[in-house]
């Protein structure tokens, strides 16, 4: 198995939509195709594709995870500083 092999099977094991992605990928779906699906079943996606702000969904997807989205944004500014 190569190191790119490698690291795709430790971000699909700890990551479920990751998993989906790629599936769907291997399957052969176009990227529009895929979304239309991850619409489907993820109400922040289906948002999204309704013309929402992506922004906004994801402090939403933030909030239910328990994370506070202003600390969040905090902390990933001092990451990518």
């Amino acid at each position: 198995m190569n190191m790119g092999q490698m690291l795709m099977q430790g971000l699909t094991a700890n990551n479920p939509m990751v998993a989906q992605i790629m599936q769907m990928k291997n399957s052969g779906m176009t990227p529009q195709q895929a979304l239309q699906q991850m619409a489907q079943s993820n109400p922040q996606m289906r948002q999204i594709m309704q013309g929402g702000n992506p922004q906004q969904a994801a402090m939403n997807m933030l909030k239910e995870a328990g994370v506070d989205p202003q600390q969040f944004m905090r902390q990933a500014n001092q990451i990518f500083k």
